[in-house]
């Protein structure tokens, strides 16, 4: 959902800043992708497929470094494009 919602916007401000449109897009796909790692409602969508119960928590801590080494990676990847 944020891609299609901040996309257009995201689109628009890279034009303005004569950046390049691909990259910014495409960093703009990543946070989506980092945002719905930690997201709560697909953290307990799993647990409760799962038959997990009152592990939500541990389950955010444990993705939260996985996902701040991918952030990291993607703006190294975003500062050398």
């Amino acid at each position: 959902i944020s891609n299609l919602t901040f996309g257009g916007i995201q689109d628009s401000i890279a034009v303005a800043l004569g950046l390049d449109r691909t990259v910014v897009l495409a960093l703009q796909s990543v946070g989506g992708a980092m945002g719905n790692m930690i997201c709560i409602n697909n953290i307990v969508a799993v647990c409760t497929i799962l038959g997990i119960n009152d592990q939500e928590g541990f389950i955010l801590k444990r993705t939260l470094v996985p996902m701040l080494v991918y952030a990291a990676i993607a703006a190294a990847g975003g500062a050398l494009l």
